[in-house]
């Protein structure tokens, strides 16, 4: 899969490289071990409602209340298909501080060893039109966490 064309729609990890899990087909197997965590924690109820790969329509609500379906043009589909985001992780955990303590919240969780710029944009996206933050785990989370790290002892300097 070296030539990729923009209008050509491809998977976004080679089949070879994906990673099959009891029955589960993973990305990456740092998807697969997350997942697997992310299990033990439920079973052990640290968490639930966990469900995996859940897609969401990326469709704006302006002001005047006329949905309109943000669309991906391509040979393929020259009137455009509706751009989606798929969380690899949605479950709901317990908020163990602050007011809401006890009470349990929904986590947007997405696994990513490198996280490339149409990434970001389709997770910026998705937190936009349904007021959420996603949570990000993986490599990318390290180095992202990292840079802020940095950024935020030059600012106490």
């Amino acid at each position: 899969m070296a030539y990729r064309h923009w209008s050509k729609v491809a998977p976004p990890v080679p089949v070879e490289r994906r990673t099959d899990h009891l029955g589960r087909v993973f990305d990456s197997k740092g998807e697969m071990v997350f997942f697997a965590e992310l299990e033990l924690k439920q079973r052990y109820g640290y968490i639930r409602n966990l469900r995996r790969q859940v897609s969401f329509d990326l469709i704006l609500t302006p002001q005047n209340g006329i949905k309109r379906p943000i669309l991906i043009r391509s040979a393929g589909f020259p009137k455009g298909r509706i751009a989606r985001y798929t969380a690899d992780a949605v479950y709901e955990e317990r908020v163990t501080e602050g007011l809401e303590r006890g009470q349990w919240r929904t986590v947007y969780a997405e696994f990513k060893g490198m996280i490339e710029p149409v990434a970001q944009l389709r997770i910026a996206v998705f937190e936009a039109i349904y007021g959420v933050t996603g949570t990000l785990a993986g490599t990318a989370a390290r180095k992202i966490d990292r840079k802020r790290k940095q950024i935020d002892a030059r600012r106490r300097a």
